[in-house]
């Protein structure tokens, strides 16, 4: 054997024995971060896990962060066929699921396990929508009935959203304010009688159409200010209203509705 060859021999020796290093040390600091979520001292939950779409129960391809009641987290994948996703978790604690993808906003879950002494199996499905053109995402809880006044608890909406968003920076939205939970305030019961002998009375409604559209444009007004504030919501949501919205499908008085989608650079 020349030089050269034996030059080349040892090089190969020692990049392949650097390779089987990175390979064991990789394992072993995987043990190490999944020993600080698992403990040796309670008993173990085999957690099977489907993530499914609302509606189609369509499986979701989804990046899973679990966290545990230290705050100690990692993180798995959900099955692109299935929606499956499996995990041994520590009985008698609580965990905060987080999942996030490309097709989905992200979502949040909290799941308890029982005590158990040695080993125990627990089926759960969590259920998400999938970011597709004009499906409503979600219903918007934002203002006091019959005003444009926003709830004590709508810049918490709106600050969660405006997170969800910086996950997920493909998807635009609108929200359409409908005004379904104030609608009813607008309309009057008239009463009249069907002749002038009889008794009897009639109903009947007449509905302030013109007071009515003053209302969503105040509530326009009072949620455009109010996402300008917001570094995802002011670019990436258009506010509508739509006064002839049918609230027997959705009460609520503000629809989260997919608008576009782009990919764009992350």
């Amino acid at each position: 054997m020349n030089n050269s060859s034996k030059i080349l021999n040892f090089s190969f020796k020692r990049v392949f024995s650097y390779f089987l290093f990175l390979i064991v040390l990789w394992g072993q600091t995987s043990e190490l971060l999944h020993s600080q979520i698992i403990s040796k001292t309670n008993g173990l939950i085999l957690l099977r896990g489907w993530l499914l779409d609302t509606d189609t129960k369509a499986p979701i391809e989804a990046d899973i962060r679990i966290e545990n009641e230290e705050g100690k987290a990692f993180k798995i994948s959900s099955n692109s066929l299935t929606g499956k996703f499996e995990q041994i978790l520590e009985s008698g604690k609580t965990y905060k699921i987080r999942v996030n993808g490309n097709t989905i906003l992200t979502n949040e879950f909290t799941i308890s396990f029982p005590q158990v002494e040695n080993y125990a199996e627990q089926t759960d499905t969590f259920y998400v929508k999938q970011l597709k053109i004009n499906r409503v995402i979600d219903e918007l809880d934002i203002f006091k009935a019959n005003s444009s006044e926003l709830t004590d608890n709508a810049l918490q909406i709106l600050d969660d959203l405006n997170k969800k968003l910086r996950f997920n920076r493909d998807p635009d939205f609108f929200i359409i304010i409908t005004g379904c939970d104030s609608k009813n305030a607008f309309t009057q019961i008239i009463k009249s009688q069907t002749k002038k002998k009889s008794k009897s009375q009639t109903n009947q409604t007449k509905f302030d159409q013109v007071g009515f559209e003053k209302l969503l444009a105040n509530r326009r007004e009072i949620l455009q200010n109010k996402i300008a504030n917001y570094d995802q919501l002011q670019n990436r949501i258009e506010i509508k209203t739509d006064a002839s919205a049918d609230c027997n499908n959705n009460p609520n008085e503000a629809l989260l509705i997919v608008k576009h989608i782009t990919t764009r650079m992350k």
